[in-house]
Formats: structure tokens, C-alpha cells, sequence
């Protein structure tokens, strides 16, 4: 009978455009091997600004990140390289950011300033870089997408990963800001110091 064939395929339609709407891509094609894990491997590493500041002032250097990691190694053999490469070591700035002196223990405090957020810009900007490569990863799967469920799945993913790239970058500007009001208040302290010389001297 004509009329039952066009109602079974009429049915078949029906079942598709359902199976497009409620079939979506698993985890795993979306580029989340784990959930219970994705957030805390690609949000930002360095999640607490000011406490991975303190941490590095005070020479934890492991404290700074929140994997203990700048990249792909341990936070303290970064900032140690950090240092050599600029002709210090490790026992020389904590030597001198510990000085009863307050000139030393500036110098000391700066130095471990700009090693943190030299790592704060690593990290963050390794992140970004991951983000953005499992973006190309993502757009490669767009003409394999099948039904509208898959697709909305995707571009999902897609809008989310594009901003935790942006949170990476955001938190490196930040760590940069940071950096910029450090500088400011001991560039004032050392200016004030000055100004106090220049006043005894002025007196005698």
C-alpha cells in the first residue's frame, strides 16, 4: 500500500532528524579524555596572582604555579635558569632579599619579582598556545560533524576553548600589571631613600 510506505518513510525521516538532534560527539572527540581533570589542566596555572607573588618573594618557588610547574619543568630549576641567565643564583638573591639592608633586600625582592612573573607569562602563555592548537584540532573535525547535535556540540567547544585562551592571556596581562605597581612602589621607596640621604647630607 502506497500509504503505509509513505508513512514509514515518513517515520525514518522522523527518527533521523531525532537521532540529529539527540546524537552528540563523546568527550573524547571533543578533546576531554578525563572531565574530572580537564578544568585543572588547561585553565590558567598560576589561578592566585598575589599568593604565587608572596610565594616567589619568599623564595617557595614551587608555591608559585599551581602545578609547581612552569612549563614543562619544576618551578624552581625555571627560576634557578632564570637567574643564571642573568648572571645570579639562588642563594644570591635569597642573600640578598633576606639583608637587614634595606637597599640589598630590594634588589633581592626584585629579582624574585621578575622571576615570577617571567614564569606567570611562560605558563601562561604555553597555555594559550595549547588552547589555540586544540582549537585547529577542533575546526579540522567540523566537516565530519554529523546532525545538528554534533555540530552544536562542537561549536561549544570551540566558543569555550577560544576562552580559556583568552583567560591565559588575560592572566599574563595581569601578572604584567602586577609587575608594573611592584616596580612603582619600590622605584618610590628607593626615591625616598634617596630623598632622606640627600636631606642629612643637606643638614651637615
Amino acid at each position: 500500500d502506497e500509504q503505509i510506505l509513505k508513512q514509514i518513510e515518513q517515520i525514518a525521516t522522523l527518527k533521523a532528524q531525532l537521532d540529529a538532534l539527540r546524537n552528540g560527539l563523546t568527550l573524547e572527540a571533543l578533546g576531554i579524555p578525563d572531565p574530572d581533570t580537564f578544568f585543572d589542566d588547561i585553565l590558567p596555572d598560576v589561578a592566585d596572582l598575589t599568593g604565587g607573588l608572596i610565594s616567589a618573594k619568599d623564595g617557595k618557588y614551587s608555591l608559585m604555579t599551581t602545578s609547581g610547574k612552569v612549563g614543562d619543568k619544576p618551578a624552581a630549576q625555571y627560576v634557578s635558569e632564570f637567574f643564571a641567565s642573568a648572571g645570579l643564583d639562588v642563594a644570591t638573591v635569597d642573600t640578598l632579599a633576606n639583608s637587614e639592608d634595606e637597599g640589598a633586600a630590594r634588589i633581592g625582592t626584585q629579582a624574585n619579582t621578575a622571576a615570577f612573573l617571567s614564569a606567570a607569562a611562560e605558563t601562561s602563555s604555553v597555555k594559550a598556545s595549547e588552547s589555540l592548537e586544540r582549537v585547529h584540532e577542533l575546526v579540522q573535525e567540523i566537516p565530519d560533524t554529523e546532525g545538528l547535535k554534533e555540530a552544536i556540540d562542537l561549536n561549544t567547544r570551540v566558543t569555550a576553548e577560544l576562552s580559556i585562551a583568552l583567560a591565559n592571556i588575560w592572566n599574563m596581562e595581569s601578572a604584567q600589571l602586577m609587575g608594573l605597581g611592584e616596580a612603582g612602589v619600590m622605584d618610590a621607596a628607593t626615591a625616598a631613600e634617596e630623598q632622606k640621604f640627600i636631606k642629612v647630607l643637606g643638614g651637615e
